[in-house]
């Protein structure tokens, strides 16, 4: 087949768009997972064209040569530009013609499709594309291979898989020899290119540490270690293109072998937003001058969990070849931000948003029935929110404030679905949304639907869900963020449920749930201690005593006097949680307390280092020289002396000596073990000081 000179030749601009969809249809194929609805959508679009074109023709004939295609000897090479490295990869797995004849469908077009991106060591396992077209049934397609034009002296099958393991081992092993001499360099680092084909996830390991050297937010992370990735893969297109496939992978695993967060974040928010940002700029002009609503599902939530390691290999290289001259400045770790060229064409887009199109999302989102489909549908509404606050125009104020309600109500309604089903993670990202505060205008609309989020049959109803799912789980997480995050709203649910509980199991797991929730709600907190149930009294305390604020202690002056034993005791003990000067304080004051066990905690915990000084020393010495102790209240006398020896200096040493001497008017065993105990707290108080003059 030689290609003529079509210099005065062109084909129709139907035939081109035709073309165009079907290479697009072949990358969606090769990148996307199968219940993602661009990779649908342009298989259908793809055919649609190629139905057109058939009526008036008996066949497509395609000819793929290395770097163009032909249709009756006319190159098609400037309509798809574009596609040059999957016309590559066509040709380089043998594949010569395409021929496509009238009365195809849709299912066979896809079978073609999948076959095409099959990866070259499956295309061998399986056998030559046109035997798989033949498997499937296929009848109205044919593909003419390479390996047709010589002279078969075997049938195709006889070519054991053995024997392509074998050759594939062969390889890998020439390329494990070649990667022993040679270095790839990333962020003004070194590394052998072994290291990368022989452990990905050791490799992935020491270019998320040096992403992490950099400092900064994550995000900006995420950018440095996307920067390194590209520039490893355009040394190794530059350098080992005949191995690109095998290396390529083993880069592809190192991505998957990353910190979940930093994985994903790399796969969704880099490698597909960059290719989604291409897809768009080809789709754009079917937009005219709307953003219609599969282009929208380009922009956001479209990627699937389900990736895999050919899709993100063929996003590395594609990565890779896209910006082949300069370095990305994040991997050079300049701290610097490269806005997109487009970013004001998607804004303008974003903020002529219609009615209509507001309402077929609503549609969307009533039928969203499928997760990937609903996911799809909640990100692309977070995104809408800031976007209509922000680019909407300023001159008509009332319509940006209408659109972002009618954004709010779909994210309201969307809610409800996403609890519905427990995807918990997704409701608390919408309710993260709904909080983050904006535009002065809408905040009483957004309160409204946080308050709607945060009603008391969705928070018993989370509850109840995070009683029977496994702590620690990414279910109990995502419910602990959302309620985290309706803290305001949460906490007097919570509180009311806690107050009628019968079920102690349940009241332990309830005060659990407001330690974590309640430290930034101490007023609402202590405005209940005057709840006559004690057990409820004492609950509140507790949880008080965890938020570690001095703020608190002006609550806990209120019932330090508790007729109830248990009370007081809590108090004691979020007291020493606290610490500082003016817990030390209320502490002091229990040391009258009617109760011996009470004097006991505030002794002990006098002499903790969160409540040690000067002023604490002086209240246990003269604790010490006022009390008249009991014969039943000796063992208090010991143990304020060695809280003492714990927090006292050399005036505390001096005052313990006379309670070294025996007096032979009394009890001799029992001066014996207070000398013992004044001995020992002063050796403490020596040591201790001996330590820091040395120091």
């Amino acid at each position: 087949m030689q290609k003529q000179d079509s210099k005065d030749e062109t084909v129709s601009p139907a035939l081109q768009e035709l073309v165009r969809s079907m290479f697009s249809a072949i990358r969606a194929v090769r990148l996307y997972p199968s219940n993602n609805p661009l990779y649908r959508q342009t298989i259908h679009k793809s055919h649609a064209h190629l139905e057109t074109f058939l009526r008036d023709e008996a066949a497509l004939l395609l000819e793929v040569h290395r770097s163009d295609v032909l249709y009756k000897n006319i190159s098609l090479g400037k309509s798809i530009q574009a596609y040059a490295g999957i016309v590559s990869d066509l040709f380089s797995r043998g594949v010569r013609e395409i021929s496509l004849m009238a009365g195809v469908t849709e299912s066979e077009l896809h079978d073609l499709f999948d076959i095409l991106t099959l990866s070259q060591e499956d295309l061998q396992l399986r056998g030559s594309t046109e035997s798989l077209l033949w498997e499937r049934g296929v009848s109205h397609i044919a593909v003419k291979d390479a390996s047709l034009d010589a002279v078969v002296t075997t049938s195709p099958g006889e070519r054991s898989s053995e024997e392509i393991r074998s050759d594939t081992l062969v390889q890998t092993q020439e390329l494990g020899r070649v990667a022993q001499s040679v270095e790839i360099h990333f962020s003004g680092r070194t590394a052998v290119l072994s290291d990368l084909v022989s452990n990905p996830a050791a490799f992935g390991t020491l270019l998320l540490e040096t992403a992490r050297q950099t400092g900064g937010t994550r995000e900006s992370q995420e950018t440095h270690l996307m920067g390194m990735y590209r520039e490893v893969g355009h040394q190794l297109l530059e350098q080992f293109s005949e191995h690109r496939e095998p290396l390529f992978e083993a880069l592809a695993k190192s991505v998957f072998s990353l910190e979940p967060e930093y994985r994903d974040g790399l796969i969704s928010q880099r490698l597909y937003a960059e290719f989604d940002r291409q897809t768009l700029q080809e789709r754009m002009a079917d937009a005219r001058g709307a953003l219609c609503q599969d282009v929208h599902e380009v922009i956001t939530g479209r990627f699937s969990r389900s990736c895999s390691v050919p899709q993100v290999s063929s996003l590395l290289q594609k990565a890779a070849a896209a910006a082949p001259e300069t370095e990305s400045r994040a991997a050079r770790g300049d701290g610097e931000t490269v806005l997109s060229d487009d970013l004001q064409v998607i804004a303008r887009e974003l903020s002529e948003y219609t009615p209509e199109e507001m309402e077929s999302l609503k549609k969307v989102n009533d039928a969203g029935l499928e997760e990937d489909t609903l996911n799809a549908v909640v990100t692309t509404l977070i995104n809408l929110l800031p976007l209509a606050r922000q680019h909407a125009p300023s001159e008509h104020p009332e319509e940006r404030i209408t659109a972002c309600t009618r954004v709010v109500s779909l994210l309201e309604d969307i809610l409800i679905v996403l609890l519905d089903r427990k995807i918990f993670s997704r409701a608390a990202e919408v309710l993260r949304a709904l909080r983050t505060p904006g535009d002065p205008a809408l905040s009483r609309r957004l309160a409204e639907a946080v308050k709607k989020a945060g009603d008391h049959k969705r928070i018993a109803d989370l509850i109840h869900t995070m009683q029977t799912t496994p702590k620690g789980s990414a279910d109990y997480q995502a419910i602990s963020s959302y309620l985290s995050l309706l803290d305001r709203e949460a906490t007097p649910v919570l509180l009311e449920k806690l107050s009628v509980e019968e079920d102690r199991s349940t009241r332990r797991f309830l005060v659990q749930i407001l330690k974590d929730l309640g430290k930034n709600q101490i007023a609402l907190l202590g405005e209940r201690l005057s709840d006559e149930r004690w057990y409820f009294v004492r609950n509140i305390i507790g949880i008080l005593g965890e938020s570690r604020k001095e703020e608190v202690i002006e609550y806990l002056k209120r019932v330090s006097g508790h007729r109830n034993f248990q009370i007081r005791q809590e108090v004691v003990r979020a007291l020493v949680s606290i610490g500082g000067r003016k817990a030390a304080a209320l502490l002091g004051t229990f040391l009258r307390d009617k109760d011996i066990d009470i004097r006991f905690m505030a002794v002990r915990g006098l002499g903790t280092f969160t409540l040690s000084g000067e002023r604490e020393e002086r209240v246990l010495m003269d604790f010490l020289a006022r009390t008249r102790f009991r014969k039943s209240e000796q063992e208090l006398k010991r143990e304020t002396m060695e809280s003492l020896g714990k927090i006292g200096g050399p005036a505390a040493a001096q005052f313990l000596k006379k309670h070294t001497k025996l007096r032979w008017w009394k009890e001799r065993n029992a001066q014996v073990a207070t000398r013992t105990v004044a001995r020992k707290a002063i050796a403490d108080i020596e040591r201790r000081y001996a330590h820091a003059r040395r120091g």
